[in-house]
Formats: C-alpha cells, sequence, structure tokens
C-alpha cells in the first residue's frame, strides 16, 4: 500500500517497486515540501494525500479591466473651470491642453444653462385657488433648453417639465416646521426647481394634520411622488431629528432637484463648504418612496 510517510523517507524499497513502473519519480533526498511543483507531488494530490495547491493570486482582481480614460474623464468632470484653465497653461502636450479646454468650455455651458432656468429661488406660499395654476399647470412649462417636443426617448421626456414640490404643513406639528426650515434653505439652493408651501387642511378639505409634513412632487402636470410624514428612516427622514441633508437626498432620489456642477467661485465654495458643516453627515440613499398617489387613508389627496 502506498505510504507517503516512507516514500518522503526514501524507504520501501526500489522507487518502481514501491510507486509501480509507469508512477513518476520521486525525490530521493530531502525533505518532502508540499508546495513543490514536482511530478510527485502531483501524484500524491492526485490520491487525497497532501492539499491541493492553492490557485495562483492574478496579478489583477478577476475581470477587472480598468480604463484608465474613464478615471481621468470622471476626474475631469468634476472640476472646477478654474481649475480646467490652470491646468490647460501647465499642459506639456498640445493633446492634453485641448482636451482640457473641452471640458472647461462645456462647464461653462452648462453654468448657463443652469442659470437660464434658475427662476425660483424661494419658498411661495399659495392658496386653494392658486393650486392648479401655481402647481399642475406650471410643472408643465419646459424650461430645459436642451428639450426637444418632437423626441418621445425617456432622457428627453426627463428634461421636459419643471419640478414643482408642493409642501402640505401644520404649524402644530414640530417635525412639519422642522421639514418646511430644510425646504426654504433648499429653495435657495436649487432655484431651478420650484417650492410651494400651503397649509394641509387649507389645500385639502378635512386633511389629517398627523400627515404632515406631505410632500408632492409634480413635473409634466403629472403627480410623480409623495411623501407622507417625517418618521420614515427607510426614505432617510428621522422626524424631529431629520437634517438638511436628509431632505437633500430625499428631494435627489426622488430626481425633484439635480445635483449642481461644482461652483466654481471661491466666495460659494466657503458658503457650501460652511452650510455642509452645519448639517449633520448622514450619508444613507432613500429607498423606497411611494410612486404617484395612493388609495389609502393616509394618502387621500382629493386636490
Amino acid at each position: 500500500m502506498f505510504n507517503p510517510f516512507e516514500a518522503a523517507q526514501g524507504g520501501g524499497g526500489d522507487d518502481k517497486t514501491f510507486l509501480g513502473e509507469n508512477q513518476p519519480h520521486r525525490p530521493t533526498t530531502g525533505a518532502l515540501r508540499y508546495s513543490d511543483d514536482t511530478e510527485f507531488n502531483d501524484a500524491l494530490r492526485a490520491q487525497g494525500i497532501i492539499p491541493q495547491k492553492p490557485p495562483s493570486r492574478p496579478s489583477t482582481p478577476e475581470g477587472l479591466d480598468i480604463d484608465y480614460s474613464q478615471i481621468r474623464n470622471a476626474g475631469l468632470s468634476l472640476a472646477t473651470e478654474d481649475t480646467l484653465a490652470e491646468a490647460a497653461e501647465e499642459a506639456d502636450d498640445s493633446e492634453d491642453e485641448r482636451v482640457l479646454l473641452s471640458y472647461r468650455k462645456k462647464r461653462m455651458e452648462e453654468m448657463r444653462k443652469l442659470e437660464s432656468t434658475a427662476r425660483f429661488g424661494r419658498m411661495y406660499p399659495i392658496a386653494r385657488p392658486d393650486y392648479t395654476r401655481e402647481v399642475t399647470e406650471a410643472s408643465k412649462e419646459h424650461t430645459d433648453p436642451q428639450f426637444n417636443p418632437n423626441d418621445d426617448s425617456i432622457e428627453n421626456l426627463k428634461r421636459g417639465g419643471t419640478s414643482v414640490i408642493c409642501f402640505l404643513y401644520s404649524e402644530s406639528i414640530e417635525e412639519s416646521r422642522i421639514v418646511g426650515q430644510h425646504l426654504h434653505a433648499l429653495a435657495s439652493d436649487y432655484p431651478h426647481t420650484k417650492f410651494v408651501s400651503i397649509v394641509g387642511s387649507q389645500c385639502i378639505a378635512g386633511y389629517p394634520e398627523r400627515n404632515c409634513p406631505t410632500l408632492l412632487f409634480y413635473k409634466r402636470g403629472t403627480l410623480m411622488k409623495q411623501i407622507v410624514g417625517a418618521n420614515d428612516p427607510t426614505i432617510g427622514l428621522h422626524g424631529k431629528q431629520t437634517t438638511k441633508k436628509d431632505v437633500e437626498n430625499l428631494l435627489l432620489a426622488m430626481e425633484a432637484i439635480k445635483l449642481k456642477p461644482v461652483n466654481t467661485n471661491a466666495h460659494d465654495f466657503a458658503k457650501k463648504d460652511e452650510q455642509d458643516r452645519d448639517d449633520d453627515d448622514y450619508d444613507s440613499k432613500p429607498t423606497h418612496i411611494r410612486q404617484g398617489a395612493q388609495d389609502d387613508d393616509d394618502s387621500d389627496l382629493d386636490i
């Protein structure tokens, strides 16, 4: 019977008698090392006597195909106008300079387009008779210069209309007051989205105060999403501990507001940094958001 310990010590008689004429030759000197890549060790592994060799580690993770041009482009897309201009001046290669200047031109065009649609910048209080005009009809207005009324693609449809956030509130509910403060600040930060506010019971007869705050997101004349209450951690709202960042993340997830290009003004950078320090650092992304109107008691929005 095959004995690996005897084989390792060089005992057991002639190699051919011990292993058989057709077996690979075993070493006759030195200690047996499982890690050696030899025919003898291969025979031991084949019979399950010593462990199999671990798989060799690839030089790069399996399936990882690094595209360094994409990494570079991602970095350029986040750079400011001033940074791109400075980098273009310092570029040693004419091709690098051309790419940097192209990105700078694109960034300036993006900023001009945003400025052209930044028509709001504050929260507008409305009354019940104003609702159709200030919310439903206002959300039908096309302000994006890239919108093409003859293009039915999803990407183009997203450009159509104006995002309108209608805030239903109650002054007697603390969470409602807290969310209202954050929305006032966000209305200033995102002037291309229209923010309006109205007392919940004035907007909808008999609307329960417990449902306040309620957020209604309209676009292209349609109620896209609704948020009822401020006590739902699954969408990033934490009652009285809800922060401005929580509400901002929620509106981003709803696509009611869009991420702004990086500011190029030093004063804007300082202002943004100061605001960020005032807000709690909460990094979760909302996921469970009501899609359109719901047929339940707590969201009977008969407007």
